[in-house]
């Protein structure tokens, strides 16, 4: 009996050290492509520090969940689709109106591989959920109006961060702004948060503490994000790249990480839907 403790006990010890290597190892690709995209956009001299790095990040998460897909295929199920076709759709038409049909088609590829992908790894008890997949509506349709009504203090404080830096106002259109921020809202937080954590959440599942398994998988699915939006800022003053990501992660991103972790995907998307649209609104 106490040989057989010692061996479980050494199996779990080198499974719990496999987590967060794994964990470490995940982020350090993720940088070592950040910086590159830098690194390549100072070369071409062409100024796309954002969208390189974005579309970098996208590549290696559409990556990741191809593999999900075909490692668990058979798994895959109607409830799985037609959410991840109806989501894509509507994303992509919203994203058609202000870039090109490239962009939108390899855009909508990733984020329908990411949901099917992250519903695929979402049947642990811990793991994040999408309550449209579960043909929880009422409890969807409440996510949405409880993700807007308490992400408008957020709104306006972002509304006034760009009013006071850019010295610009524009009032817009309300409902081209509504449906412009639906992309932002669905594909980010599909593809940066609703997959990568459950990736991270089912791989950590029985071999780290419940604690541990939210903080790895929030970090990873908030840091990253957060960084793709000002790449160039770490060539022009580090400084305030350092303070705009601590700002950007816990006021926001982070929020809507726990807004997933804790209740479900249509919260977090509609958290985010309502801040981006509160921004377009002004014309930011």
């Amino acid at each position: 009996m106490q040989i057989n403790h010692n061996i479980f006990s050494k199996t779990e010890s080198k499974d719990k050290r496999n987590v967060y290597l794994f964990s470490v190892v995940t982020f350090i690709v993720f940088i070592i492509s950040y910086i590159l995209s830098i690194k390549v956009t100072q070369v071409k001299d062409d100024g796309m520090f954002m969208y390189r790095a974005w579309m970098w990040t996208e590549y290696l998460i559409g990556i990741a969940s191809f593999i999900v897909i075909v490692i668990k295929f058979k798994h895959i199920k109607a409830e799985f689709i037609f959410p991840a076709i109806a989501l894509t759709l509507i994303s992509s038409v919203s994203l058609l109106n202000r870039s090109d049909i490239g962009t939108t088609v390899k855009e909508a590829i990733i984020l329908f591989s990411s949901f099917v992908a992250a519903c695929l790894l979402s049947k642990g008890d811990n793991n994040i959920k999408s309550s449209l997949v579960e043909s929880k509506f009422k409890k969807a349709a409440l996510s949405l109006v409880l993700g807007a009504v308490i992400s408008i203090p957020l709104g306006i404080i972002n509304f006034l961060y760009f009013k006071n830096t850019t010295y610009y106002l524009n009032w817009k259109n309300p409902i081209t702004s509504a449906f412009l921020a639906l992309q932002p809202g669905i594909a980010e937080e599909i593809v940066f948060r609703f997959f990568i954590m459950n990736v991270f959440i089912t791989i950590s599942d029985k071999h780290i503490n419940k604690k541990h398994t939210a903080i790895i998988s929030m970090f990873l699915g908030v840091v990253p994000h957060s960084l793709c939006h000002f790449s160039e800022l770490w060539i022009i003053s580090p400084v305030n790249a350092i303070t705009m990501l601590m700002l950007t992660s816990l006021f926001f991103g982070l929020p809507m990480a726990y807004l997933q972790y804790k209740r479900d995907l249509e919260t977090a998307i509609s958290f985010h839907w309502c801040i981006d649209f509160i921004r377009f609104l002004g014309g930011f």
